[in-house]
């Protein structure tokens, strides 16, 4: 059966001089196959990835697995532990303002891919592989290295998203498990890893440019998307096999055990497709959509007042349908006009709602919803 070991990494040193720390499971099975990394809760309130973890650790109590499985609940202590009352405020660092999911580091641009491929010019590409992930290793452990001596030592921020980052250079497979504020299920896919995106079962896809942005999926499939561009400059073209992605489960500050089983399932049918499970542990699902992300669009709120949403996360619309009410209580002049106190948000074409913020006090300008537009089925071109 599979192997199981428990590791406990410190990241942080408080004031109190107590530590905070991650813990890493690693499931490694009796037979070859690849390597998974699985993280959750970068943002702090984004707790459903756990859930999903706990579950896909129970499936894997009693089904051995081809390859190992990195699995690192509670990925970001910094941001669970911070609470505002009874809400976290955990997605971005409260002492310097940066957001926990785009402070992470570009490896690809400290990359020498022609020396790489020069030195490495006969091996196999199983063996390409395995050499350039010690290069993106020892460029992240670079990196580093130069932060600590440069700044005398290196930021919270700086230190837990490289720590994520070196954890992950291993892995051909990266699915980093985060929610939305109100939302539904979706996924985020870069262009070049599109044609397996479908296997995660999404009900709804991203493609996203094959570009940096700070997140932790570009961080990690960057510098796999210039290692095969240098390679097709060569003629040496290999299969896009290394893949990561950003895994959306729904809504913030919620746990929902139930649904952790059909998130748990989805991830469980990709691991399939790339033969870490031997076995099919999936019921079947109905196939998703997908759009680019130029389709994604967000709606600002054009008056102040309390937000109702109409239109659900996961529901599509049609143009000119309602997506959400804005109340106005302070605009109502008499007895006979309160309706007219009211402003509706309408479509400006079709679509699917993905997200909308989880508080009902709005102002003006104010993000309100962000909604998916020219939807595609997988089998479409």
């Amino acid at each position: 059966m599979n192997q199981f070991e428990k590791k406990v990494i410190p990241v942080k040193e408080l004031p109190s001089g107590d530590s905070l720390s991650i813990t890493l499971y690693r499931i490694t099975g009796p037979n070859p196959g690849p390597h998974v990394h699985i993280q959750a809760s970068v943002h702090g309130s984004e707790l459903q990835g756990n859930m999903a973890i706990m579950e896909l650790m129970r499936v894997l109590s009693k089904n051995p697995i081809n390859g190992s499985i990195t699995l690192i609940p509670l990925a970001n202590p910094n941001a669970t532990n911070t609470k505002n009352g009874t809400l976290s405020q955990g997605r971005y660092n409260t002492i310097t303002g940066n957001n926990w999911n785009r402070n992470y580091t570009d490896l690809s641009e400290l990359i020498d891919y022609d020396k790489f491929l020069d030195d490495h010019k006969d091996l196999a590409w199983g063996d390409l592989r395995k050499a350039f992930k010690l290069e993106v290793l020892s460029v992240c452990n670079n990196e580093i290295k130069k932060q600590t001596n440069e700044h005398l030592h290196i930021s919270e921020n700086k230190k837990l998203n490289l720590l994520l980052q070196k954890l992950a250079t291993s892995a051909d497979i990266v699915l980093d498990l985060h929610t939305g504020p109100v939302a539904c299920r979706y996924l985020y896919s870069a262009e070049y890893q599109k044609e397996y995106a479908a296997d995660l079962l999404s009900p709804y896809t991203l493609i996203i440019p094959n570009e940096f942005a700070g997140a932790m999926d570009e961080a990690c499939f960057m510098p796999w998307v210039k290692l095969h561009q240098h390679l097709e400059e060569r003629g040496l073209a290999k299969p896009h096999d290394v893949f990561s992605f950003t895994v959306e489960l729904g809504d913030e500050e919620v746990v929902d055990s139930k649904a952790a089983r059909t998130d748990c399932g989805r991830l469980l049918y990709f691991l399939y497709k790339q033969k870490v499970f031997n076995e099919n542990l999936m019921a079947e699902i109905e196939p998703g959509k997908w759009s680019e992300l130029k389709n994604y669009t967000t709606y600002f709120a054009p008056v102040g007042g309390l937000f109702e949403p109409v239109v659900m996360p996961g529901q599509e619309f049609k143009k000119d349908d309602v997506l959400a009410k804005i109340h106005r209580p302070k605009a109502i002049m008499s007895l006979t006009d309160v309706d007219l106190a009211v402003s509706e948000l309408r479509a400006l074409a079709d679509g699917v709602v993905i997200n909308h913020t989880p508080t009902a006090a709005v102002g003006e300008g104010m993000e309100i919803i962000q909604v998916l537009g020219s939807l595609k089925r997988w089998e479409e071109k």
